[in-house]
């Protein structure tokens, strides 16, 4: 059952092949974390995929796989005849998110012991908490980080533990506070998944979600049925997805969440999505999770979820994928300059709130692009930055809605009318002869 609704057009095309190997991939790797060993149909799908490659883009298969956080989830599962190289690296790929995920449980579990032994009340998000709860294999997940989250009256006995432990407190964004060890502050390799690479802490006082200037508080400990910690992961992909850095392995750990969710869980989601300014941080995650990994969800709890979310912010949601709101496409597609302030805001005052943030953000919002400058007397360059950056921004995506084909696929209009034939019928879809 698809949950998205129908409406106008406004976000930016997808590149056709490349959503599909995107959607193959992210399902397989949903598969392979839910311990699902055997899956013919998602694995016959990905080769169809990968078979209608060029050479050139088979070997970009590494650099994608990392990118979007599935390799070392999905490198078991990969056909076999994959060029040696490609094997080569993606192997490389799974061996260093592997040395990774282990070095970060083991930092992970030093730190629980030190809190427990202090009595400090404490629960990890995001990776942290779903990766050793629901995956098949926790350390194929990969994380940049560790988010824990303290409540306030806890705050300074936490920093107490961290200093002990050797952190020291480096940044300070909106939501949370950064701590990291000297010695693991620096880049050892570039491409992301190392065990040396920086390996911070993220101590958070409260749990939520903010975007353009709005934001959703939740409850923890946990006040009925639903885990607040899942709630705030969809909030946190759905946020991702509106600023274009949604990471595929997101998708999946929605994924494994709403699979394991009871009847009383969904109730209470029910009563939550029932509330507009909630439903818009937390449905348009459940959609796209729900049609990219094709979940086997409940029916009657799927029933009217959206009913309290805008019908623009429905539309937008259709149209949605983890290609063209992936990290990726910031490069191939973009929206139009105030989409969000059209699918976004309720109301003349929530309007004018996003407005003022997309123009003139504050200093702990701009921290997150820079959380160094953000910290220093520097800081007010930030500002300037992003203000003179605006016109450029304009400039871009006027062309790029004057010209939507410069972004928004490599492909030849035959080719992307093919695409779109084979997604209406995808039963009849067959590949296409590689050119070599």
């Amino acid at each position: 059952m698809t949950l998205a609704a129908s409406g106008p057009r406004s976000l930016a095309p997808s590149r056709p092949h490349h959503a599909r190997l995107l959607r193959s991939l992210t399902r397989m790797a949903f598969a392979c974390a839910a311990g699902h060993s055997h899956q013919p149909e998602a694995e016959f799908g990905l080769a169809r995929e990968l078979d209608m490659l060029a050479p050139a883009e088979l070997a970009r298969l590494p650099g994608l796989l990392e990118a979007t956080g599935l390799g070392a989830l999905v490198a078991s599962s990969l056909p076999a005849s994959l060029p040696p190289p490609v094997e080569a690296a993606i192997a490389d790929l799974e061996t260093r998110t592997l040395a990774r995920g282990r070095r970060l449980a083991s930092e992970r579990g030093s730190i629980e012991s030190a809190l427990q032994a202090s009595g400090i009340a404490h629960a990890w998000l995001k990776g942290g908490w779903i990766a050793p709860q629901l995956y098949r294999r926790a350390t194929a997940r990969p994380m940049a980080d560790l988010d824990l989250f303290v409540p306030e009256s806890d705050q300074d006995g936490a920093r107490a533990v961290l200093a002990a432990l050797g952190y020291q407190a480096t940044a300070r964004t909106w939501k949370h506070e950064v701590w990291s060890r000297p010695e693991a502050r620096s880049v050892v390799d570039p491409r992301g998944e190392h065990p040396d690479n920086p390996r911070p802490v993220e101590l958070h006082s409260a749990l939520g979600e903010a975007f353009r200037g709005l934001r959703l508080e939740l409850a923890f400990p946990a006040r009925g049925p639903l885990d607040p910690r899942g709630l705030h992961l969809l909030a946190h992909l759905t946020v991702d997805a509106l600023c274009r850095r949604m990471r595929a392995v997101g998708l999946v750990d929605v994924g494994l969440w709403l699979s394991s969710l009871r009847t009383e869980d969904w109730s209470a989601l029910r009563q939550v999505l029932a509330e507009p300014h909630a439903a818009r941080f937390l449905w348009p995650a459940l959609a796209l999770a729900q049609r990219e990994l094709a979940l086997d969800l409940p029916r009657d709890s799927l029933v009217g979820l959206d009913r309290a979310v805008r019908p623009q912010l429905r539309a937008w949601v259709m149209l949605a994928d983890a290609d063209n709101v992936g990290r990726e496409a910031r490069g191939q597609v973009t929206r139009p300059l105030l989409e969000i302030l059209r699918i976004w805001p309720i109301g003349a005052a929530e309007r004018w709130t996003v407005l003022r943030t997309q123009l003139l953000p504050d200093r702990m919002h701009l921290a997150d692009r820079d959380a160094d400058l953000a910290a220093g007397p520097l800081w007010p360059w930030l500002i300037v930055r992003h203000v003179f950056g605006l016109p450029a921004l304009a400039w871009r995506r006027w062309k790029v809605r004057a010209n939507p084909a410069i972004f928004t696929s490599k492909e030849s209009p035959s080719e992307l009318r093919a695409a779109r034939r084979d997604d209406e019928n995808p039963g009849d879809r067959r590949p296409r002869t590689r050119e070599h």
